[in-house]
């Protein structure tokens, strides 16, 4: 919901801001018989997020603020042990709070949970709870959130828990707000600001003032008496860097990007495929981060060339090419794997199809020959997300498990360019590569990582993302995944097993995350293009069904960023995605991009295996199923031969046997 502010609303609040308390005011109730607000101004309890509190000015930033909070004003942070310098040491080089990050507030007493209105994916005035973001000209849009009440240890639901549901504007003016209307949700049928928030309230800042006449002038609220909580917050700059560098890498001349292979001596037969050949090829490539694996800028904001390495291409190319240059596939492998094991694998099933196209891979950062792979015995998830070992228990980093991803995307765009420069892959003096027939499959960490390439180029046609994820920090902390049996070991017993201090913690993680995160970037590969003149690719998303790696709420978050709709038919209801009104088989082609371009979305509930054995659709088995294989071989074909994709529902051409 969008709404002008009119200058009455604004002088209205302007005088709000202007009016004392009265000589009997009310006092706070008793917190232990009413759901209080915790916060106080300035007590530094970390009671509340976002808040302001925790950023100072900085004029040198593209928000003109910074985090900063200092650990010796914020002693409660030592509960978190060494995750507590996420906060301390990691977010003060942030200029903002997150924009899939959920915001929270800690109250005294609990909440029925399911007394809170379920979310349809729209936003609603009625709502308890909020965001409201405060456009530039004085418009004000209330954004579409999902409300959750989240217990504690003891099984009471203290934490009021707002998350959007679709990524916030970077660089924005956004107000978290919780009104009394959320009386009714609490067990004592009664809430109230502390004393501190009360207080702000009734003489707000002169923000907070334009803040509380936006909430009124929507009519969420009829004055600043009707709210509990307010906090206005500025969220962080996130395309600025990963565009900046993308465009450096774009910059620069074809010999910096020269695939460097001796054909008889890296290639052979591929032995899954034989008549394949695979070839690993050298490209000579940068670092864009520091000796901590951060990626930084320069003063001015330009990217900074920190390094070179060698990264190992995998390429498969078919001994037989038929008429010409054949078109291409860059894969993503998923989290743990590595290029030539996922991507061959996926090779098997378009080879036997009677598809022949050129294969390229490389590994991730952290994982299988990437030259930075760290030898320390550790399992590439561990590295990958890294989570660091030392005194005062496990802690992670969270700018450089951002920056693996980051770079991970610069090491793709690297190869692309190489491809580009030179299409004869293998040096054989035969061109392999129709650059008119460039898509981009990914799969788990490859389909997440996929978001950021799609958004930064649009060099791949059509991209495959299965099984992605937005909003990364809950691929972990999400009490659907396999992952959240590490909680107490990674966190400790006494938060590892609290769900309210998880929630509160992965808030602040994924707030350090946002700029190399999935949904992030999901948000500008159909709309709203980092490079307006880009050209929107084709994407098609698949689903498994209660995935327990990632879970289909962070499934969901990616598609909702993108703005992806379901191909029916809808296999289970999603909160914020629709399915598409169109009958269950009907092709679907061009229906985004003003025509353009073709996207959607299939679940998958049970599924057939190459082996012929009819089973659940899982992480594990989805992208290797016969359906599966029918949807990306449809979605790739109807790219390469017609120039725009088609999807349809793989089970009208392969139908589960009876």
């Amino acid at each position: 919901m969008t709404r002008s502010l009119t200058v009455f609303t604004v002088a209205s609040a302007l005088a709000l801001g202007a009016c004392g308390g009265s000589s009997d005011e009310p006092r706070t109730p008793d917190p232990s018989t009413c759901a209080v607000y915790l916060w106080e101004p300035g007590d530094h309890e970390f009671e509340t997020w976002p808040s302001m509190e925790y950023l100072v000015e900085d004029p040198s930033t593209a928000t003109g603020y910074r985090f900063h909070v200092d650990p010796d004003e914020y002693p409660i942070l030592a509960r978190y042990r060494n995750h507590a310098k996420v906060v301390t040491e990691q977010l003060p080089t942030i200029d903002g709070f997150g924009i899939n990050a959920a915001a929270w507030a800690e109250f005294s007493r609990p909440f029925e949970p399911l007394a809170l209105p379920v979310s349809d994916g729209t936003a609603h005035v009625a709502d308890p709870a909020g965001l409201l973001v405060l456009r530039e000209g004085g418009e004000a849009e209330l954004w579409p959130v999902e409300i959750k009440a989240i217990e504690d240890h003891r099984g009471d639901a203290r934490l009021l828990h707002v998350l959007p549901l679709f990524p916030l504007p970077e660089k924005s003016d956004v107000v978290f707000f919780v009104t009394k209307g959320v009386e009714s949700a609490t067990v004592d049928g009664c809430v109230s600001p502390s004393t501190g928030a009360r207080k702000a309230l009734e003489r707000p800042s002169e923000r907070d003032a334009e803040a509380i006449a936006a909430l009124v002038e929507i009519g969420a609220i009829s004055g600043a008496e009707d709210l509990v909580v307010l906090q206005r917050f500025v969220t962080q700059s996130v395309y600025a860097e990963s565009a900046a560098i993308a465009a450096d890498i774009a910059s620069r001349p074809d010999e910096d990007f020269t695939l460097e292979i001796d054909a008889e001596n890296d290639c052979e037969t591929f032995a899954s495929v034989p008549t394949y050949r695979f070839c690993t090829a050298t490209l000579r490539a940068v670092d864009y981060r520091d000796e901590l694996g951060h990626i930084t800028m320069d003063e001015s904001g330009a990217p900074v060339r920190r390094s070179e390495y060698d990264l190992y291409v995998q390429i498969w190319i078919p001994y037989d090419q038929g008429d010409g240059p054949l078109p291409l596939i860059f894969f993503g492998h998923g989290l743990n794997g590595d290029s030539r094991g996922h991507a061959g694998s996926v090779l098997r099933y378009v080879a036997a199809a009677g598809t022949d196209v050129v294969v390229v891979g490389v590994d991730a950062v952290e994982h299988g020959n990437h030259p930075d792979r760290r030898k320390d015995g550790n399992e590439p998830l561990f590295d990958f997300f890294a989570i660091e070992f030392g005194d005062g228990g496990p802690g992670v980093d969270s700018l450089r498990l951002r920056d693996n991803f980051r770079q991970s995307t610069f090491d793709k765009l690297q190869v692309t360019r190489a491809i580009l420069a030179n299409p004869d892959l293998d040096g054989d003096g035969t061109v392999d590569v129709d650059l008119d027939r460039m898509s981009y499959a990914g799969v788990s960490l490859g389909a997440i990582m996929g978001g950021e390439l799609l958004a930064l180029t649009d060099t791949f046609q059509a991209g495959m993302l299965s099984m992605p994820g937005g909003r990364v920090s809950a691929i972990v902390s999400d009490p659907e995944s396999s992952f959240g049996a590490l909680l107490p070991v990674l966190l400790g017993l006494n938060v590892g097993t609290n769900r309210l201090e998880v929630e509160k913690l992965f808030a602040v993680l994924q707030t350090a995350l946002e700029r190399g995160d999935a949904a992030s970037f999901a948000a500008r590969v159909l709309e709203d293009r980092i490079d307006p003149a880009s050209t929107v690719p084709d994407v098609l998303v698949l689903v498994a069904i209660g995935d327990e790696i990632v879970p289909n709420a962070e499934n969901y978050t990616f598609a909702r960023a993108m703005g992806l709709e379901i191909v029916p038919p809808s296999r289970a209801p999603v909160t914020g995605l629709r399915t598409m009104d169109v009958e269950v088989g009907a092709l679907v082609s061009g229906n985004v991009a003003d025509g353009a371009a073709t996207a959607g979305l299939i679940q998958f509930e049970m599924i057939e295996t190459q082996g012929g054995s009819i089973t659940h659709a899982t992480h594990g088995n989805l992208t290797e199923s016969k359906q599966a294989v029918e949807a990306i071989l449809q979605f790739f074909r109807s790219n390469w031969d017609e120039g725009i994709a088609s999807i349809v529902d793989p089970f009208q051409a392969v139908p589960l046997p009876d």
